[in-house]
């Protein structure tokens, strides 16, 4: 199973993952194929979490250098032995696939959320700009400004993403892991410098209307223009990763594509037939041994016991 990762919505490229290994150690899984195989029964244990780790003990994951990932499972039955290794497999798509579309599930809402959000403020800002433009007159901002106003949304969009990001890793890592702390960092420095760039704009309010107003009116119109701005371009950034939870929340999530599914094998794992033989051997050297030992301390006592009755006379 070549590709080993699962990737996660996050708003800004953040990828984590779930390894096979977790996923076939986790005890929904083995207890299933505890209960398919009836191995409570073959284990002769009295109760499933008992079967679960016997079962776990003769189940094992290994990632290769070739970046693969082989399951083996070892059981007294070469047949079973095929069978359940596939079946973990199986099941490990399964359970991949689940957890995909819970995530998918939860992704879509949260998405929904922020976008249905979002387009209720640039509805709102949008108003208020236009009721603004009827109060006062229509004013058209030079080309400067309007570059400004672009690179300020561009980087609200950055520290919006940023967000979601430091978000999802206080969720996976939590609030002290090293994680958290380079997105509150990144979070921290967009902010500090988005600051800075509203103020600097700020003070140019009233030469970028060329209207003659008011100072302060000039300054509210910039501010209305500048927030719908920032709303158009955060819409731009969330209707993707929407349609994208969307499609997800649809989409069939299997991950791992398996390379070599398991045949019944025609040698045993173990144990070797020599080491069988050896420890026979040694076994019955040491049974021998004691037999010999005890036939000749009999031996030796009856001797001893005549000894005694010649000597004393009886």
């Amino acid at each position: 199973m070549k590709d080993i990762g699962l990737s996660k919505l996050g708003g800004g490229g953040g990828e984590e993952s779930y390894t096979p290994l977790s996923l076939m150690r986790s005890r929904e899984l083995m207890g299933k194929i505890v209960k398919d195989f009836n191995y409570i029964s073959i284990y002769d244990d009295k109760n499933l979490p008992d079967a679960i780790d016997d079962f776990n003990k003769h189940l094992d994951g290994e990632l290769t250098e070739e970046g693969n990932f082989t399951v083996s499972f070892e059981d007294t039955s070469a047949v079973r032995a095929a069978q359940v290794t596939n079946t973990v497999v199986a099941a490990i798509n399964d359970v991949n696939s689940r957890l995909a579309k819970d995530e998918a599930q939860h992704n879509i809402t949260a998405s929904q959320a922020r976008y249905d959000q979002n387009v209720a403020d640039l509805d709102s800002a949008e108003s208020a700009l236009g009721a603004f433009q009827q109060k006062y007159g229509v004013f058209a901002l030079p080309e400067q400004a309007k570059a400004e106003l672009s690179a300020i949304a561009e980087l609200e969009a950055q520290k919006y993403a940023a967000g979601i990001q430091l978000q999802n890793a206080e969720q996976l890592y939590g609030s002290n892991s090293s994680e958290v702390t380079v997105y509150k960092n990144t979070v921290d420095q967009l902010a500090s410098k988005l600051g800075e760039m509203q103020a600097g704009q700020d003070i140019k309010a009233n030469s970028f209307v060329p209207t003659n107003v008011m100072p302060e009116v000039a300054l509210q119109y910039l501010r209305l223009m500048r927030e719908v701005e920032i709303q158009s371009k955060l819409k731009a950034f969330l209707l993707p990763e929407y349609e994208e939870a969307k499609l997800n929340e649809v989409r069939n999530t299997y991950s791992f594509v398996t390379l070599d599914s398991a045949t019944v094998p025609v040698r045993k794992s173990g144990p070797h037939r020599s080491i069988i033989l050896l420890s026979a051997l040694l076994g019955s050297a040491i049974i021998m041994s004691f037999f010999v030992i005890l036939a000749t301390n009999m031996r030796r006592s009856r001797v001893k016991f005549r000894l005694d009755q010649v000597r004393l006379g009886y």
